[in-house]
């Protein structure tokens, strides 16, 4: 499992799948296996509202 990016800026805050990902694999790797899905509401309207702006 390789991730590689060449960003300047915060990457985790910016993008809550990359996030939710590495939050999974490091449970998992303790032996503490998230099985509910987490809220991104939140998360997912600040990356919209980021994405829009951008493009507009």
């Amino acid at each position: 499992n390789l991730i590689g990016t060449y960003l300047h800026g915060p990457l985790l805050p910016k993008n809550p799948r990359i996030a939710d990902y590495f939050i999974k694999v490091m449970a998992a790797r303790r032996g503490l296996p998230i099985t509910r899905t987490l809220d991104d509401t939140i998360e997912n309207f600040a990356h919209q509202q980021i994405k829009d702006k951008i493009l507009k």
